[in-house]
C-alpha cells in the first residue's frame, strides 16, 4: 500500500504529465488578467460561471475588480512597501477540479522553455476556494516552495503541513465549526442529537469531526446516517426512523446540495406537530418549500466582513469606453444590458439594481488574501532587508516562498473588512464564527445573527433563548436511583424501598442495618432510630397522670369507707378480704401507669411487663372466686342444708 509521501509524488507527477504539455503549448493568456509590479500575487479564482464556461459570472466576476481595487489601495498607501509596486496575475479557474492544477503551473517560474519570465515576481498566491480543487493544487504549490493562501476552503486534511507544507487559509478548517457547534449544544443543554450526513469528502470529514467533539463534551448521537447516492429510497426509509427519536430534537444537517431537498421534501410528510431544530455549518442545500421545518434553525458560519470602502466604490463603478473588454462584458452581465446599446441609462452599477452587499461577501476575500500578503512582505522586507525598499534590483534574492511563508503566518491584524486574522502554525486562522439563526417572516426564510464563538479564549456570545428540550432522559427525583442505558445521556429511574439508601453515585440500592433507617431528605446515609417514649411534660401523660392520681384517690377513698364501716353486714358479706385484693390490685394497675410514661429501660420494662400481669391477676382473680363461692352456695342450697366443703376463709384465700 503507498504511504501518504508516495501517493502525494504520485498524484503530482500523474498532474504534471497530463497538464505540462497543454499548458506549455497554449496561449497562456487566455482568461488571464494582469497588473504587473515589483513583487506580484497569483489568483487562482474562477470568472466564467460552472458547465461549460462559457457565460461570465457577474458575482464571480466582481473579483477582479475587488483586487484590482485591493492592489492600488495597497500602491497608494505609502506606509505599506514604500518605492515597491505590488501587482497581480488574476487566472480564471472554471472548469474541472484540476483546472486550479493547471492554471498554477502557469505561474511556476521557469517551467516551460519558451515562457521563461511568465512567473517572475510571484511570491504567493490567493485561491482556489474550494477544498476538492485545493488538495492537488496545495500539493504542487508545496514542491515548489511557493504560498498558497486559499479563500474558503475548510477541508481539515488540509492542516497536515507534511503533505501541505505551504497552504494556508483565510477561513477555520470544519473540526472549528464543529466544536462551535457543540459549544452551542452544551449552552442550551441540548445532550441528545440526531446526525446526517451526505456520502463525501467534505460532509464524512465534518461528521467524524462532530462525532469526535460531541463525546468530549458529553453530547449523545441517538442516530447517525450517511446518505449514499447509489440507494435511491434511503429518504423515506430514514426520515421515518428520525421520528423514533422523538427526545432528540436537535438535527445536525450537514448534507449535499441533491440530498438536504430530498430529505427534507420526506420529514415533511411525516411531520405533525413535533418541531426539530436544524443546525447546519453551511446552507448549500435549496431551502425553497421549508421555510415551516427550518425555521428557528441555526446555522453557523465564518464572518464575511464588510468593506464599506470597496461597497462604495463598486457601487459607483462603470467602465468607459477605453476599459478592456472583460471589464465592458462585466457590467453586460451585472446590469443585463449591452454595453454600446442600453447600458448608457447606467451611470453606476448601483443604479441596475442588481448589485448588493449579499453579492460583494463571497468575493471579497479576495481582497484580504491581498491585504495579507501586503502585510507579510511589508514586514519581511522590514524585518530582513529593509534596505530593499530602495534597492528593488535585490528583492527577489530577500523574498524567497520560504520567508513569504514564515511572516504570513505571523500575522495578527484586523483587515478592511472588520475580519480579525491571526495564523497558527499550521496556517489556519483562529476560529471565528457567527452564530445564525434561520426566522420564517411571511413564507420566506431570513437570518439573524444571534451569537458569536471565538476560539481563541473559547469566548460564546448568544442573544436568544430556546425552550424546546433535546434530552434522552430528565434527571431522577430524589430518591430514586438511575440505571444507566447504552448512550451515556440515557438512564431509567427507579425508587427504593423505604428501608434502603442510595449508594454507588446514586446507582444502587442498600438495606440499612437493623434498628437504622435512612435519613429523610437524600437517602445517602442509615442513621441509629432515635427511641420514641411518652414524655413526662405530653399532654396524654398529663392526662394518664390525672386519671392515675383520680383513681388512687377513690380507691383510698373506698378502703377508708370499708375500715370504718367494716362490722357493717353488706361490707361483711362482700368479701372483705377479696375485695381488699381488688382495691390493691386497682392501685397497683394506677400506679403501673406512671411506669409507662416513664424513659424506657431494662428495670421499667421489667416492672411494666410484671406489673401489668400482675395487675389483671390482683383484679380479676377475687372476682372469680367470689362468682365461684355464689355459685357453689346456690348449687349446693338446691341439694339441702349442708354447707360446701372448703368454704372457710382460709380454704378461699388459698384457692
Amino acid at each position: 500500500m503507498l504511504s501518504f509521501k508516495q501517493l502525494d509524488i504520485s498524484i503530482f507527477l500523474q498532474i504534471f504529465l497530463v497538464l505540462s504539455t497543454y499548458v506549455c503549448n497554449s496561449q497562456t493568456t487566455i482568461r488571464t488578467w494582469k497588473q504587473i509590479g515589483d513583487l506580484n500575487i497569483g489568483i487562482l479564482f474562477p470568472v466564467y460561471s460552472s458547465g461549460k464556461c462559457i457565460s461570465l459570472s457577474g458575482r464571480l466576476g466582481l473579483g477582479i475588480e475587488v483586487v484590482k481595487y485591493s492592489i492600488d489601495k495597497v500602491n497608494k498607501n505609502p506606509k505599506m512597501l514604500p518605492n515597491i509596486t505590488l501587482g497581480f496575475t488574476y487566472l480564471d479557474t472554471c472548469g474541472g477540479i484540476n483546472k486550479p492544477v493547471q492554471r498554477l503551473l502557469e505561474l511556476l517560474p521557469n517551467f516551460c522553455d519558451d515562457n521563461e519570465t511568465f512567473g517572475e515576481g510571484i511570491i504567493g498566491v490567493v485561491g482556489p476556494y474550494l477544498s476538492d480543487r485545493c488538495i492537488p493544487t496545495a500539493g504542487l504549490a508545496s514542491q515548489y516552495q511557493l504560498p498558497i493562501l486559499a479563500t474558503h476552503a475548510t477541508s481539515e486534511e488540509l492542516s497536515d503541513k507534511r503533505r501541505f507544507g505551504y497552504f494556508s487559509r483565510l477561513v477555520p478548517p470544519d473540526s472549528f465549526v464543529t466544536e462551535a457547534m457543540t459549544n452551542v449544544m452544551v449552552k442550551f443543554k441540548w445532550n441528545y442529537v440526531q446526525l446526517f450526513y451526505s456520502e463525501g469528502h467534505y460532509s464524512e470529514n465534518m461528521a467524524k469531526s462532530f462525532e469526535k467533539n460531541a463525546k468530549k463534551r458529553g453530547i449523545c448521537i441517538a442516530h447517525s446516517h450517511r446518505f449514499s447516492p447509489e440507494v435511491s429510497d434511503e429518504f423515506v426509509n430514514v426520515a421515518k426512523k428520525l421520528f423514533k427519536y422523538k427526545n432528540a430534537k436537535i438535527i445536525v444537517f450537514l448534507l449535499s446540495y441533491f440530498d438536504g431537498p430530498n430529505f427534507l421534501k420526506e420529514i415533511d410528510k411525516l411531520l405533525t406537530n413535533e418541531k426539530f431544530i436544524f443546525i447546519s455549518a453551511d446552507d448549500h442545500y435549496n431551502t425553497e418549500g421549508f421555510e415551516h421545518i427550518l425555521d428557528k434553525g441555526i446555522k453557523i458560519t465564518y464572518p464575511f466582513g464588510e468593506d464599506l470602502q470597496l461597497y462604495n466604490y463598486l457601487s459607483a463603478w462603470k467602465p468607459d469606453n477605453n476599459s478592456d473588454e472583460q471589464s465592458k462584458l462585466l457590467f453586460e452581465s451585472l446590469a443585463k444590458c449591452k454595453f454600446n446599446d442600453d447600458c448608457h441609462n447606467y451611470n453606476n452599477l448601483s443604479e441596475t439594481g442588481n448589485f448588493g452587499s449579499n453579492k460583494l461577501s463571497f468575493i471579497q476575500k479576495l481582497g484580504d488574501g491581498v491585504e495579507v500578503y501586503a502585510e507579510s512582505l511589508h514586514q519581511l522586507i522590514s524585518t530582513v532587508c529593509p534596505e530593499n525598499f530602495y534597492n528593488i534590483k535585490r528583492l527577489k534574492d530577500c523574498v524567497t516562498g520560504e520567508k513569504v511563508l514564515k511572516f504570513l503566518r505571523q500575522q495578527d491584524f484586523v483587515a478592511s473588512s472588520g475580519i480579525h486574522y491571526k495564523f497558527n502554525a499550521l496556517g489556519d486562522v483562529y476560529a471565528e464564527y457567527d452564530i445564525l439563526q434561520f426566522r420564517n417572516i411571511n413564507t420566506s426564510l431570513h437570518l439573524k445573527n444571534i451569537g458569536s464563538w471565538k476560539q481563541d479564549g473559547d469566548i460564546l456570545y448568544i442573544d436568544e433563548k430556546y425552550t424546546l428540550e433535546s434530552i434522552c432522559s430528565k434527571p431522577c427525583p430524589p430518591k430514586f436511583i438511575w440505571i444507566q442505558q447504552e448512550l451515556q445521556c440515557c438512564w431509567l429511574c427507579k425508587e427504593c424501598r423505604e428501608n434502603e439508601i442510595l449508594v454507588n453515585n446514586v446507582t444502587e440500592c442498600r438495606k440499612c442495618p437493623l434498628f437504622h433507617w435512612p435519613d429523610e431528605e437524600t437517602k445517602s446515609k442509615c442513621h441509629p432510630i432515635k427511641s420514641e417514649y411518652v414524655e413526662w411534660s405530653d399532654s396524654l401523660s398529663i392526662l394518664l397522670i390525672i386519671l392515675s392520681g383520680f383513681g388512687v384517690s377513690m380507691n383510698i377513698f373506698v378502703i377508708v369507707i370499708y375500715r370504718v364501716y367494716k362490722e357493717e353486714k353488706i361490707i361483711k358479706a362482700s368479701s372483705r378480704f377479696l375485695s381488699g385484693i381488688i382495691l390493691f390490685g386497682c392501685s397497683l394497675g394506677y400506679v403501673t401507669v406512671l411506669f409507662f410514661i416513664t424513659k424506657p429501660s431494662i428495670v421499667t420494662c421489667v416492672i411494666n411487663r410484671i406489673g401489668f400481669h400482675m395487675t389483671i391477676c390482683t383484679i380479676y382473680s377475687p372476682l372469680f372466686v367470689k362468682t365461684l363461692r355464689v355459685y357453689r352456695i346456690f348449687k349446693a342450697g338446691s341439694k339441702g342444708n349442708k354447707r360446701p366443703s372448703f368454704f372457710d376463709h382460709l380454704e378461699t384465700r388459698l384457692g
